[in-house]
């Protein structure tokens, strides 16, 4: 009597672990590759708006307000000044309230309205940046640490960021006359 065969043999369940292997390391592969080109696509979108808060950072700074001096308090972590502006976002005036300011997660871009209050923030960098600014003070011509009430906007304004990769260093002048 002939037995009647049922279920596979060994060799070919060890095939089919094998072929399912195989699919499983191909599928775990293409996964991986998909997670870091989403992280690496997410960083460069955040690059992307810094570098764009950065160039809105320097026209602001070229149309700081040379009338509005009891605006402009400059310190080695924080500027606070008034320019004048042609985009949608002053409110009613046409001229905004731009402060730099270092905060727990890096340094932040902010518009403010007449009364000092937060109208919105943009990411700048992800690390504390450092001011300075150039021009006559006590006297004494150089960079310094600090511009407040000095009667004048300073020449030349610096930011440096602790990391050269994130943020190299830049420098802007602003209007010195409303001419």
């Amino acid at each position: 009597m002939t037995r009647a065969r049922s279920g596979f043999t060994l060799l070919e369940l060890l095939i089919s672990l094998l072929l399912l292997a195989m699919i499983s390391a191909a599928v775990a592969s293409v996964t991986g590759y998909a997670v870091r080109l989403f992280d690496r696509s997410d960083d460069l979108q955040r690059q992307s708006e810094q570098l764009h808060h950065r160039a809105l950072l320097r026209d602001w700074i070229v149309r700081a307000d040379p009338d509005a001096l009891s605006r402009f308090a400059g310190t080695a972590d924080e500027l606070t000044f008034q320019a004048r502006s042609d985009t949608a976002l002053a409110w009613n005036t046409g001229h905004l309230i731009i402060q730099v300011a270092s905060g727990e997660d890096g340094t932040d871009l902010r518009l403010l309205d007449d009364e000092n209050a937060s109208r919105e923030t943009l990411p700048l960098s992800s690390s504390n940046l450092q001011l300075s600014y150039y021009g006559m003070q006590a006297g004494q011509a150089g960079w310094h640490d600090s511009w407040i009430e000095q009667g004048a906007l300073p020449i030349l304004i610096r930011i440096s960021g602790s990391d050269a990769r994130e943020w190299p260093d830049f420098i802007a002048m602003p209007r010195l006359s409303a001419d």
